[in-house]
């Protein structure tokens, strides 16, 4: 359920000159118009006018009733949470797995083309094929392990001599 907030102000009591307006009529008209139009830029609807009765003191003793006209508006209240529209988005299509070809091989993305199987699995074996090609695999048939690397890192030449002392 929605809340409102409201405001009164009061009605404009002369006329406001502008282009086009003539007669004392016309120029009321032109000011209550303004008036409406400045609060509906702050977001506010306006509701209705009312002319309601106002006991003020004329002199020392006594008091008069004098009636005023208002005009009423309205706005939604902004921390309500009523005053928000909240809809269903669409269903997001299902998110397509973009996948780069290996070093732009032609092979490759001929291979694609043809019907090949489009998944990461068959991407990681295909690059696993190029980084090791079928006699650089270890004993068991794997792919070599992470501390097998080249002969000129295991060696004791390169080495630096702080090192080598930790070393031996």
């Amino acid at each position: 359920m929605s809340s409102y907030e409201y405001k009164v102000i009061t009605a404009p009591t002369k006329g406001a000159r502008g282009p086009g307006v003539k007669g004392a009529d016309g120029r009321f008209a032109n000011s209550l118009e303004q008036a409406i139009n400045d609060l509906a830029a702050q977001g506010w609807e306006y509701q209705r006018a009312e002319t309601l009765p106002s006991e003020e003191r004329s002199g020392l003793s006594s008091s008069t009733t004098v009636y005023r006209s208002l005009l009423i508006f309205r706005r939604k209240k902004r921390d309500d949470l009523g005053a928000y529209d909240p809809r269903l988005l669409d269903q997001p299509a299902t998110p397509t797995l973009l996948l780069p070809t290996p070093d732009g091989n032609e092979e490759d993305s001929e291979s694609r083309d043809a019907g090949a199987d489009h998944g990461l699995s068959a991407l990681l074996r295909r690059r696993a094929a190029r980084l090791f090609p079928a006699g650089q695999s270890d004993k068991s048939g794997d792919a070599p392990s992470a501390d097998a690397g080249t002969d000129a890192d295991t060696s004791q030449d390169n080495v630096t001599p702080m090192r080598r002392k930790a070393a031996d």
